[in-house]
């Protein structure tokens, strides 16, 4: 199955791991806790750009792989 996915309020990134592992796609996090997002870093592969931050003040999701 492959899909698409945001990891919200993100953490390490424990449930990206699961989203991976069940053949998703995790196109962006959000985090605001500057230890969770270097750990997040370490654990996973990620751009700067792809941490939208503060959860509150998202505007709008970043599009799909497949519709970019």
């Amino acid at each position: 199955m492959s899909f698409t996915a945001i990891d919200l309020f993100a953490g390490i990134g424990g449930f990206r791991t699961a989203i991976e592992r069940c053949g998703g796609s995790c196109i962006a996090f959000s985090e605001i806790d500057s230890d969770a997002i270097n750990a997040y870093g370490e654990n996973h592969p990620v751009s700067v750009g792809t941490n939208l931050g503060d959860i509150t003040a998202i505007g709008h999701m970043p599009p799909a792989e497949d519709q970019v």
